[in-house]
């Protein structure tokens, strides 16, 4: 039997999308492929659904937009945490999470969610095209460093190493932050 650690987790795609020049989509929508074919599920944030909802980007931003500049904040207010809510939920029900962490955008939502995702104790493996050693000090606390990634081909080594390589020592960190599950049965590193 091939080894397959993340079948059957779920991912959170966590980014900026106020933004961001195409408001987020393309990153996630290259990532997608690559993830599914592990057998994780996806939540993206642009395309998820709950109650039968999936109108942010066509309904949605829209009216939010002629609410802030009719000065109707009370509205907004009452639209947006709405979409909080299920975001901030989607992180919940996440096994991981993967931020794209674009220091040319405001991040926001973004922040909320990976300080959500870490108080989790959640992987939070974020990419970002700037260096490393350049990022806001905050984040050296919050991401573990061996979940730091300058490229998202180094974050697809690293899951797919994860997830099929029987010759892949699991560090400590990856012993403390991930869980991986046998059928019924929870696999525990040691």
């Amino acid at each position: 039997m091939a080894l397959n650690r993340l079948k059957s987790m779920t991912v959170y795609l966590s980014g900026p999308i106020d933004d961001a020049s195409d408001k987020g989509a393309q990153w996630r929508d290259d990532i997608t492929p690559f993830l599914t074919n592990m057998n994780v599920k996806v939540i993206n944030p642009l395309k998820h659904t709950f109650c039968g909802i999936q109108e942010l980007n066509e309904i949605k931003r829209p009216l939010i937009a002629s609410l802030l500049e009719s000065g109707n904040i009370e509205k907004v207010h009452k639209e947006i945490k709405q979409f909080n809510r299920w975001d901030l939920h989607s992180v919940d029900i996440s096994t991981f999470v993967i931020v794209n962490y674009d220091t040319s955008c405001h991040m926001c939502g973004t922040y909320h969610e990976l300080f959500t995702a870490a108080r989790e104790h959640k992987p939070v493996l974020l990419v970002c095209k700037k260096p490393i050693n350049k990022l806001p000090m905050w984040i050296y606390g919050i991401v573990e460093p061996q979940y730091m990634f300058e490229s998202w081909d180094q974050l697809k080594i690293y899951l797919s190493r994860l997830n099929s390589d029987t010759s892949y020592e699991m560090t400590d960190v990856d012993k403390r932050k991930w869980i991986f599950f046998d059928g019924d049965h929870m696999i525990i590193q040691d």
